[in-house]
């Protein structure tokens, strides 16, 4: 005698994913699918790519995404060549040199420095969202964009450390490696190379 087909459990509503949870396990789900980004943004990342935009088109960008942070002292601007290390570099005869390197490095710097606007108003404005799965995606992609973009900055800033040491004192080249050898926080945003690195001087 053949046996009725035992009924199967139908999904739970749990355990179906809405198109948002899709987006969102695409988007930061490790080893997802890559989100499909479409050919008319490749075309229009094709054109930033190949063809630079003018200063005033940058200028007139950043004019858009003014910012205004709940920590009044925080900037986003290169961080100051520290008096102590601009006292040796006079001393030894190589200030000129120095401010020719930090230069052309600044410049780099200042233009990473318009990155950030239109970055840090996105994640400020996708923050204030409501809770959903395509606000947490859109969160971290803007959170990771921020910190590729920090990666960046920070490696600038690695640059002109290596570039004034190399000319004022080799002998502390060691020190640049070490974790401890900046201070931490504000200090560090503001100033190239801290009192940590000269009270081990």
């Amino acid at each position: 005698m053949k046996s009725d087909p035992v009924p199967q459990p139908s999904p739970s509503r749990s355990s179906v994913m809405s198109p948002a949870q899709q987006t969102h396990n695409q988007s930061l789900g490790e080893g997802a699918a890559p989100f499909l980004v479409s050919k008319e943004i490749s075309d229009e990342l094709t054109v930033c790519l190949t063809k630079c935009i003018s200063g005033e088109k940058s200028k007139a960008i950043l004019k858009r995404f003014p910012l205004q942070f709940e920590d009044e002292s925080f900037t986003v601007r290169p961080p100051k060549l520290d008096g102590f290390m601009q006292r040796r570099a006079k001393d030894k005869n190589v200030l000129k040199s120095v401010n020719s390197a930090e230069e052309i490095l600044i410049v780099v710097q200042h233009k990473e420095c318009d990155i950030a606007p239109p970055l840090v108003d996105l994640y400020a404005r996708v923050s204030t969202l409501e809770e959903g799965d395509q606000v947490e995606a859109a969160k971290d992609s803007v959170r990771s964009a921020l910190r590729q973009w920090a990666r960046a900055w920070l490696q600038i800033t690695k640059q002109r450390r290596r570039a004034v040491v190399d000319l004022v004192e080799p002998s502390f080249e060691f020190l640049l490696a070490g974790h401890d050898s900046f201070a931490a926080g504000a200090e560090a945003r503001e100033k190239l190379f801290t009192k940590n690195l000269s009270n081990q001087c």
